[in-house]
Parts: structure tokens; sequence; C-alpha cells
């Protein structure tokens, strides 16, 4: 093997690693409110794009329904496979892939981490760290 497929092989096939920040925003809609990155110009992502896959993200993000924190939502715009990362740590805390639920329906990808623990605080402004690796 030669090239990117050696590099491949030997991460583990690893090739959506990298890193971003968020700053926290706010948002609510009825019983669902949540802190973090997502639509309606909810909080900021830097870089605007996922690792080296070229798709923009379309939301990271606390949810709670009635005030009670409920999953965390990790999507981006467009296709991606349910491999590539292993982990998302975001400020310190550690989710592994595997415990999440995938979708993927071509306009977005979605990973739904249910029961994870409240990773983004509910201080708006406050940035916080993200590492898939």
């Amino acid at each position: 093997m030669t090239g990117i497929i050696c590099a491949l092989a030997g991460s583990g096939g690893s090739i959506y690693v990298g890193t971003a920040t968020v700053t926290v925003g706010f948002i609510s809609q009825g019983s669902f409110s949540s802190y973090g990155f997502g639509a309606g110009g909810q909080g900021s992502i830097d870089p605007a794009t996922w690792a080296n896959s070229g798709l923009n993200f379309g939301q990271l993000k606390d949810v709670y329904v009635s005030g009670v924190p409920a999953w965390l939502d990790f999507t981006v715009i467009g296709s991606a496979p349910n491999s590539g990362w292993e982990t998302l740590t975001v400020g310190g805390t550690t989710l592994n892939r595997v415990d999440a639920s995938y979708s993927s329906g071509g306009s977005s990808t979605t990973w739904i981490f249910n029961g994870a623990p409240t990773v983004f605080g509910t201080t708006v402004g406050a940035t916080r760290s993200i590492v898939w690796a």
C-alpha cells in the first residue's frame, strides 16, 4: 500500500479528525431549548467546515426538553459515513461515536448522543474547544 491508502490503513481510517471552537449560543422553541451552535443564528463555530470533510457544520448543541437535558446533536450538511472518527471531545468531556444514533438523508448527516452529559454549559458567549479523533 502506498500514499493515502497506507496512511488511512495505518490510522485505522480516522479521516475526520480535527478541531473547532464553538461560541455558545442559546435558542428556545416551545418545550425545546438548546445551548451551543445551531440554526437560527445560535452561537458560532470556527472553522465552518468539519475536519477535512468539506462539509459545513449544521448543529453542535445540547438539547433540553422542558428544561431537562436530553441529548447532544452533531449534524453536518451533506452525506457522511458513520466512520472516520471515533470520539468527540467537547471542553474535556469525551463521547464515543459508537454510542450515538446515526442518520444520513443525503442533505444532512446527524449523530445523536441520547442522555449525554451537557457539554456546552448555559453561559451564552462562552467558548468550548471541540476535538474529533
